[in-house]
Formats: structure tokens, sequence, C-alpha cells
């Protein structure tokens, strides 16, 4: 329904509305005399209802407030009311009734003034001797439908636009120059053609049908097409019949301008085919234009209820409207309004149904006739089926082989009916069972025998682990024979040792004969089941040692408790100082079906030494380079593929000889010794290696009487201070540890000694000043000249518990103070010469100081 209303209807709505406004707002100057009657302009009513709403001939009117429409008040109206404001029946909403009049009516708030038509005239415009004037109203290209009256000028006073309904007129806007049809190039003869045109159908007038154009357009505008733009289908709900294989609906037309077009969607399954063109769309979109004929199709499998639902034509609506001078005698002027009509759409639906056929299918044991299973169902015609026999059915304990595996397939196109047939059939199951554990050794045989059918089994041999298994017995039904009413079991069972053991190594370490030796024994076990088996906490296997060729001791153990370490203690008893013997360890006491144990692993031999415990012995004097080294067995070692290896501790030790010296004089000592053993971290295992320690062992007239040091058999004892430089690793032990005398300090005056120990205590008998003495044995001032034997000792040490003793001379040749009758006067230190305390310098003094003087006098 087009948006403007006749001139009537529009004009008094407009003047009744108005009355309304005049009355409520009367400051305008208004009254209602100047309102024409509604009777004159064929309204029944037009007013306010009882409850306040705006209605005419009955029906209430609804207005626009934002998006929504809501029931038009004139409150409402001033308050919310847009200028151009429409106002429209709820007919003309739900659009029921295409055929009548909308009930419009254009408001305009009092505050507002409602804008007036807007002429324009641009000037007179001549094609071939042919002058028409081009004008513009409310800015749009506009005609002169009267030739015969003058040209209005700019901004002339014109009544609103009214709708002329003519076909003619229509169709002239449209091909006509400016229209969406145009057949015009050159402007001029355009403007010119098309307006002497209009002329035409609106006054008759007759000139200008000399232009060039002017009969084509008159022809078109006679002959043309109608230029309704509406949209409708012929048939909206098509109905759909099969034909051969497929689903076809019912034709149905698209009824509008032949230009005009709508936009179809199908979805994947529905195709649609224009009958005017002859194309095809499936899942897609098809262009269908006005008078062309269309259907829709699809398989027979196909249920779907398709609707395009509501689809809007390409081309828009198309209202001639012409305007009037509101005086002066001017043309009538006219032009096209083109606009889109949103509740203009059309549609159309199908229905398509699924097409089947009946499938009767039954699987049943042939002789007995038992059915197993049973399908009827209905198929697609068209669709394809397909039925396949399983390879067998369960019924209880009985199980059913089918007779053929062919499947039943095939297109559907009629009721089919199908049965497969099925036999008897039995199962020969062979199990290998490991008879330690009942667990599978090989994967169950499995295979199937009709009743009457013969069957024959017998042992494999079976290899697990590197090992070929031992056969032990079989149960269950017999080795061969003939299929009866019953499945067939056969069990056979093997069994495979327990674990795999060997001798990787034995050490035996050096120890006092008095303590007892310890014998270390290293090998291998792999488990072939797991410990929970109860055999492996059952059979037993021993290791014995031997020593010369006797067993002196023997353990027993399970697969689970043999240990891969352990040690056997040889006892003392059997054992002497510095002593080689043969020992010998080896597996005793066992089944070759329990533990399997490969050639030469079995025992291992080697030999042994107890500790030396003797002492070394050096003359540092007579040596010449006064250093010696000794060696020791500490530990023998042997494996079932390498040779005996000896392990050994090493005692390298030296001393500077001491010098010569005049007696009461000091003299340095520089004693080493340096131990080194092959083994890391089991260095102590067999027995404590002891650290160091040593003694200076001298004559009792080398002892100075103010050092207190035990004296035994006219030998004193003298400690020596150790220091040690380590450089033992993980795998090796190495240090060395040198001897001094220990340090010294000498009194002034007395010359008495005194150790660092003495001397933090505070020992009451020094008197005097202490000067440092160092790391020196001092002998007696009055010491007897002569050689004297000298001696270091050290504890024992080491595994073999070794003695280190090394001899010494020390040569006192001459006295610190000599006498008048000393041999060696010539070489003694100090000579002591009678002074007169009165005259001690009778020859004058040349090197004493005053100090020094002072003393002597006064002592």
């Amino acid at each position: 329904m087009h948006k403007n209303l006749l001139p009537k209807v529009s004009l008094v709505l407009s003047l009744l509305l108005l009355v309304g406004l005049l009355q409520y707002f009367p400051f305008f100057g208004y009254t209602s005399s100047s309102v024409v009657s509604a009777e004159e302009t064929g309204i029944e009513t037009f007013g306010v209802n009882k409850d306040g709403y705006l209605e005419i001939n009955g029906e209430v009117l609804y207005m626009l407030v934002g998006n929504k429409r809501v029931k038009a008040t004139l409150t409402g109206l001033l308050e919310n009311g847009e200028e151009g404001q429409e106002l429209l029946t709820k007919d003309d909403l739900k659009n029921e009734d295409k055929n009548m009049l909308s009930s419009l009516i254009s408001f305009i708030k009092p505050q507002k003034v409602k804008a007036a038509v807007k002429i324009e005239y641009k000037g007179a415009v001549s094609y071939q001797g042919s002058v028409v004037g081009d004008f513009r109203v409310n800015g749009v290209q506009a005609f002169c439908y009267q030739h015969s009256k003058k040209s209005p000028p700019t901004g002339t006073a014109y009544n609103e636009p009214s709708p002329y309904d003519n076909e003619r007129a229509k169709r002239a806007l449209y091909y006509g120059w400016g229209g969406d049809g145009n057949i015009f190039t050159n402007r001029d003869e355009g403007l010119v053609t098309t307006s002497l045109i209009l002329d035409r159908i609106y006054s008759g007038g007759s000139s200008g049908k000399s232009l060039p154009k002017y009969d084509k357009l008159w022809d078109l505008v006679v002959n043309g097409e109608d230029l309704d733009t509406n949209v409708a289908f012929s048939d909206t709900n098509l109905s759909v019949s099969v034909k051969g294989n497929k689903q076809v609906s019912q034709t149905t037309t698209f009824k509008s301008y032949s230009e005009n077009s709508v936009s179809i969607k199908v979805p994947k399954d529905v195709t649609i085919i224009n009958e005017t063109t002859g194309k095809k769309v499936t899942n897609g979109t098809m262009k269908v234009y006005g008078g062309e004929k269309i259907h829709l199709e699809a398989s027979l499998e196909v249920g779907v209820n398709y609707s395009t639902g509501n689809i809007k034509g390409s081309m828009k609506l198309f209202q001639p409207l012409i305007t009037k001078p509101q005086g002066g005698g001017f043309q009538v002027l006219g032009f096209m309004d083109i606009y889109t009509d949103p509740d203009e759409t059309a549609s159309f639906k199908a229905k398509f149904e699924v097409r089947k056929k009946n499938i009767d299918v039954t699987w049943k044991d042939k002789d007995s006739k038992k059915v197993f299973k049973h399908v009827n169902e209905d198929k697609t015609i068209g669709s394809k089926y397909k039925y396949t026999p399983p390879a067998t059915f369960k019924d209880g304990d009985n199980t059913y082989e089918r007779m053929t595996d062919k499947p039943f397939e095939g297109t559907v196109s009629k009721d089919l009916t199908h049965v497969f047939n099925y036999k008897l059939r039995r199962t020969v199951t062979v199990n290998y069972y490991d008879n330690r554990t009942g667990e599978k050794v090989k994967d169950t045989k499995k295979y199937t025998k009709l009743r009457g059918d013969k069957y024959s089994e017998s042992h494999p041999t079976i290899k697990q682990d590197g090992y070929t298994m031992r056969y032990v017995k079989k149960t269950g039904d017999a080795e061969s024979g003939t299929i009866g009413t019953k499945n067939i079991t056969v069990n056979y069972y093997y069994d495979k040792p327990l674990a795999k053991v060997q001798l990787d190594k034995v050490q035996v370490y050096t120890a006092r004969a008095s303590e007892g030796m310890p014998v270390r024994v290293y090998l291998s076990k792999d488990l072939n089941y797991k410990s929970s088996v109860a055999d492996m906490s059952k059979k037993k296997i021993a290791v014995g040692l031997y020593l010369n060729g006797d067993l002196i001791e023997k353990r027993s153990y399970t697969a689970n408790s043999l240990p891969k370490q352990f040690d056997f203690k040889v006892p003392s008893s059997k054992l002497k100082i510095n002593t080689e013997d043969r020992y010998a360890v080896k597996f005793l006491d066992y089944d070759e079906a329990d533990f399997d144990i490969k050639d030469g692993y079995s025992r291992l031999a080697l030999d042994g030494w107890s500790a030396n415990e003797g002492t070394i012995r050096l003359d540092v004097e007579e040596d010449a380079d006064h250093t010696g080294s000794k060696s020791y067995v500490v530990m023998t070692e042997i494996t079932p593929t390498t040779n005996m290896k000896k392990y050994v501790e090493r005692f390298t030790y030296s001393a500077t000889p001491l010098l010569d010296s005049k007696s009461g004089y000091g003299v340095e000592t520089d004693f080493q010794i340096e131990y080194t053993n092959d083994l890391g971290k089991d260095w102590e295992f067999a027995t404590n290696i002891n650290d160091s320690a040593a003694d200076y062992y001298a004559p009792e007239g080398l002892l100075d009487p103010s050092l207190a040091y035990e004296i035994t058999d006219g030998i004193f004892e003298a400690p020596l201070v150790k220091s040690t430089d380590n450089r033992s690793t993980a795998s090796k032990k190495e240090w060395t540890d040198s001897f001094a005398f220990p340090h010294m300090n000498v009194e002034r005056q007395t010359g008495d000694l005194f150790t660092d120990e003495e001397v933090e205590a505070g020992d009451s008998d020094i008197e005097h000043d202490l000067k440092e003495g160092g790391d020196k044995f001092y002998s007696p001032i009055w010491a007897e000249i002569t050689d004297y034997d000298v001696q270091y000792k050290t504890n024992k040490m080491g595994a073999n518990k070794m003695t280190v003793e090394l001899s010494d001379n020390w040569n006192i040749y001459a006295q610190m103070i000599a006498t008048m009758d000393s041999k060696t006067i010539d070489k003694d230190a100090i000579l002591w010469i009678p002074v007169n305390k009165e005259d001690p310098f009778p020859n004058g003094n040349k090197r004493f100081t005053k100090e020094d003087i002072e003393w002597i006098k006064n002592n």
C-alpha cells in the first residue's frame, strides 16, 4: 500500500488534526471555522475514542515512537511525534488487505511549521525547436504536465504532492529521462521528449511528435509491460509427488515485472529447477525473474518441510505524483516517487517425505530351524541395503557357524525376504602353561571343527628367554580323536630354571692371622620367575669356601634369598702369620633344573696372604740414598675372565743423617714415611690402618738434664712431631708423614731447655728470658765427645702391621765450653779466662759495652 493518501483523505485528515491542535492551542490564532467538513471528504468518522486513542472510521491509529508502533494519542503526538509522522491502522500494519487505502496522517507539532513544497525552475530546455521547462520538486527531477499554462518561477507556492495513478504516466516516467528504464542518452532530448509525452497524457497535448525518439517512448507508454513490481507466486503451498526415482513438486510462477527478481535459497538435499531457463541449483541460491516458472525436486530418501521464508523483490515500487499550484494559473508539475515497501514479500513451501519398502531377514540353524536373529524394517526406495551373516552365533554353550559369508545386498525397489543358514560347530583349545606358575608360555591355539571331524595334537618345543623349556606333563582331553558334542581342551605344562646365577668375583683381604681373614664373594642372579612363585622360596643352592682344598664353610640359599654379595670369615684357627694360602669358592648342592650356571662360572680359586707383622729396617749412614721401600699384599682378586690380581700397600721411608756437632748444640732430623694403598673405599674393610707415629731413641748421655724423657736400660725415648701431606682419592690412599724433633725454647743465662707445652703452661722453672731454639734436639753442654748410636722407630702400620726402624749416628766432636785440659781445645766453642772484677780489662776494653762491664763487676 502506498505511503501517500488520496487527496481528499489527506486534506481532511490534516484539517481535522489541525482543528484539534488549534482548539488545544488557541493562541495560534486559528478557529474551527477554517476546517473543511469530514463529510465532504468521504470519511465517516475521525476523532478520539473513549479510551483516549485517535481513530478513523472506528479503527485505532498507531504512531511511531523510536522503532516501535504504539497506539496514538493527541498528547503522545505532541510530546513524542516526529515531523512527517505517519499514522497507520492495524490493518495497514498487518498488511492483510492490499487493496485497502492506508490511513495516513502527516502531523506537525504545534511548535514547528511544516515545510512548504519546494519548487525550483532551472530554466528552459530546447531540442530541435521544442522548448520545455526544467523543474525540481523537493529536489527531484519534475516535468510540466500542462504546456498550455505558464511555467512557475522558483519558490512558487504549490500544494502537497498527491498520487497520480496513471499507468501510462508511470511508464513515461520509467522509460523517460531520469527513469530506471531511461532510453535517452542526450539530456536535452530526454527532458524535452519526456515532458511533451507527459503533457499529452495529462492535458492531451500534441506537440513534439517529430522528435527522434518520441514514437519509441510513446510506444512504450501505450504498449509497454505493466510496471507492477509487487511480488507474488501463483501457488504458495506446492504439492509433491513421486515421479520415477525422485520427488517432484508442482510448478509455481513468479508473478511480477519481468525485470524484477527474487533470490530463492534451497538446502543440500533439494534442487530448484527453472522451467523457463532450464537452470538447476542444489544447496545454493537461484535468481528468478518475473514470469518465470519453477518447481522443486528431491530424492526419495529426503524428508523435509521446505519453505522459502519471506523474500523480497529486487526492484522498488514506482508511484507517479503531481503537485498543483495554489494559484496564479501555473502549470501542474509531476515526478516519480520510488520507494521500498518492507511488507512487500512473497513465499512458498513444499513438503517432501521419505518413500520406503519392507525388508525381512532371518538368521537361523538350518537343521533345528532355531532363529538366532530376525530383522524386519522399512527402507527408502532406491536406497542401498546390505545384511551380512556373522561368523558365529552363540546359543548357551553351543556355537553355530555360517554356511556362507556372502552378504545379502542391493537397491530397494520392492518388498524383500532372505534367510541366512548356520550349522553347529565345536572349538579345539590347546594351552601351554608354566608348571611353576600356571601362566601361559605360548599363545593358546584355537581352531574350530564341525561335529564328526577328526583332530590331533602333540606337545611342541618351546623356547623362552634363551631356554628350551622342559616338558613336564599333559592334562585335559585326549590329544587326538573325533569331535563330539563338547568342545575339546588339551593342556601342556613346561618349566625352566628358577634363576641364572654365576660367580662374578672373589676377593681375599689381608688381615692379622689372629683377627681372621675376610673373603668377599660377588655373584650375579637373574631371576626367571617372580619372587612370589613357591619354588623361589623352596629350591636351594649352596656356596662353599675352601682353604687349601678343605671345605671350611658352606651357606645355603633359595633363589629369592641368594645375595649378590656376601662375606666369609676365615677363622684365626685356620691361619698363620705371614702365610700364603690357596682359597676357592664354588656352588654346591643344587638341581640343574632349578639353577642355570654357565660353564666356568661355578668355581673361582686364588691365593691369599695373612699379615706380615714384621719390621722394616734401614741404616741411614750406610745406605747411600738414605731411603728404602717395601710392598706387601693387602688383597687378591679373581674373576671368571681375568687372572688373579694383587693389590698392595707400599712403605717408602727416608731420613737425612744427623750432622756432627759440638756438645750443647742442637741438630735437626728429616725422617719421612710415604704410604700408598691400592684399595680405595675398602682399604680398611679387613683391618684398621693405624695412623703412623714415631719416636726417637738415643743413649742417656745425650739427654739434657732439663728434659724429662723416659729412660729404659740407659736409652731414652723422645716423641717425634708429625705433619701429614694427604693425597688420597676415592680409588687410592696416599700420604706422606714427616717427623721432626719437638720445638725447643732455650733459657738465657742457664741454657735450660723448655718445650712449647711447658712454656704455654708457665713452668715455674723458667726464670729468665727464652730464646728460639727451633725444631732441634740439643745435647748436654758437657756431653761426652764420642759417636752415639740413635734410632727412629714407628708403631705398627698398614694392613700388614709393619714397623719401620731407621738407625743413625750422632758424632759429638768438641765441647761447647773449653777447659784447660780439653783435648779438642782447638775445636771447642768457648774458652773461659779468669777476670779480676776490679780491673777486668788491664789491656784495655775494645769489645764490651758499659752494660757488659757492669754485669761482670756485679756477678
